[in-house]
């Protein structure tokens, strides 16, 4: 994971704004109804990629809310046949995942589930913010590339 921004040509599909840990469960069964056109609670099989999303967005959501700067924005995006999730905080002076994982030699468990739920993982800085991304290949739409 390194300071890169996500794809170009990203199109904003919803975004969330979260003050604490308690609006995650309100976001995550948000964002699987966006994504799958399904209630969460009935559908979720941790065999999808809305299913991945949901994990990975509440894991890097959570992150957000804990070590950086409120508010907490989570925003789905599509690029192409493809999903981005782009979780920011106001955090501007800290970088998430690389720096941590260079300070202890351990790689943190939000920045493992991103990895290994999704195809790609970065972050970057802005003025007002830094953001962690993860980018998902959909593919329940792969003919639709």
């Amino acid at each position: 994971m390194g300071s890169v921004r996500p794809p170009p040509g990203i199109e904003e599909l919803q975004a969330w704004t979260l003050q604490d840990a308690a609006q995650l469960r309100v976001m995550r069964g948000s964002l699987f109804a966006t994504v799958t056109g399904q209630d969460l609670v009935a559908q979720f099989t941790l065999g999808g990629v809305a299913d991945r999303m949901v994990l990975v967005a509440t894991e890097l959501a959570t992150n957000a809310l804990v070590t950086g700067l409120p508010p907490t924005t989570v925003r789905l995006c599509r690029c192409g046949a493809d999903f981005v999730l782009d979780v920011v905080d106001g955090d501007v002076r800290a970088l998430p995942g690389s720096a941590a994982v260079e300070e202890s030699g351990n790689t943190p468990l939000w920045l493992r589930m991103a990895q290994r739920f999704s195809s790609e993982v970065g972050w970057y800085a802005t003025g007002s913010g830094r953001h962690v991304w993860a980018r998902f290949h959909d593919d329940e739409h792969q003919d639709d590339r």
